[in-house]
């Protein structure tokens, strides 16, 4: 392997954000974990990478809540979407 990890090194190690998997996904892997083992400066991509992975994961809504009674109705958002200013 020539140079530092890129995206199919990160995602064969960690796993890809769009969920899919390639064919040579353990070879990938392999390589990216000998290079990993030696090189400072991708340990530090990887271990960003796994802290920006668990906090969007934080983020995530598990499921979507209705409305409660205090919200808006919906053409309200649609006004404030257009950047126009909700009618009273």
């Amino acid at each position: 392997m020539r140079g530092h990890l890129n995206n199919d090194h990160l995602d064969a190690l960690l796993g890809p954000l769009g969920g899919v998997i390639s064919e040579n996904s353990s070879e990938v892997r392999d390589e990216a974990q000998l290079h990993l083992e030696s090189c400072e400066s991708c340990q530090e991509t990887v271990r960003a990478q796994k802290r920006a992975m668990d906090q969007l994961a934080f983020l995530k809504v598990n499921e979507p809540e209705l409305p409660g009674p205090d919200c808006p109705d919906e053409e309200v958002w649609v006004e404030i979407a257009a950047g126009n200013e909700p009618a009273d």
